[in-house]
């Protein structure tokens, strides 16, 4: 039998207003799923997402027919280093394969669909967290690549970037692949 502690920790987060800026970003352990909703179609939700070792996080949106999502991941300074638009109304949003350090990232959630006013149906931000150990990797530095072509996140002074895809639906679109190095 569990400890209600560890039935706990796998339930859902539920979204804690306001958290429309990072000062109130509602935390999220990685590996665990959000619920929110749209308070507005203008809403914006920040959650701040924590890793407990340095790893690799992909995110999915999804939830409000009416929503046209976009997923911004944002580094602990709160620059932007991915932003996934792939989808229109109706169409989940995912990013894939993000370096994530204990200093966690930003998720934040936006609509881009001024129609989209149903505040009571909520949406899931689901995440997924895989330790780095084993997977492949590349050290590199912030002036090495612009933040708006790869994913990076740094841990104890050094930086790297997982590589990722662009998947739409169940088949993939394309895929960028540094030259890496296994660590």
């Amino acid at each position: 039998m569990l400890p209600l502690a560890a039935l706990c920790a796998c339930g859902v987060v539920k979204e804690k207003e306001p958290n429309d800026d990072y000062s109130r970003a509602t935390p999220l352990p990685a590996g665990r799923t959000a619920q929110g909703t749209l308070g507005s179609p203008s809403d914006v939700d920040w959650y701040l997402v924590r890793a407990p070792r340095e790893g690799v996080l992909s995110a999915r949106l999804s939830g409000i027919r009416e929503a046209d999502w976009v997923l911004s991941i944002r580094g602990p300074d709160r620059t932007e280093l991915k932003r996934v638009d792939e989808t229109g109304i109706g169409g989940d949003e995912q990013a894939l394969d993000i370096g994530i350090s204990t200093a966690g990232l930003y998720v934040v959630v936006s609509n881009k669909n001024a129609k989209a006013n149903n505040p009571a149906q909520p949406y899931d931000l689901r995440t997924s967290f895989d330790s780095s150990a084993g997977r492949e990797r590349e050290s590199v530095s912030r002036a090495s690549y612009p933040a708006r072509s790869c994913s990076m996140a740094g841990a104890s002074g050094r930086a790297f970037i997982a590589w990722s895809t662009v998947r739409h639906a169940s088949h993939t679109i394309a895929a960028s692949r540094p030259s890496l190095v296994r660590k």
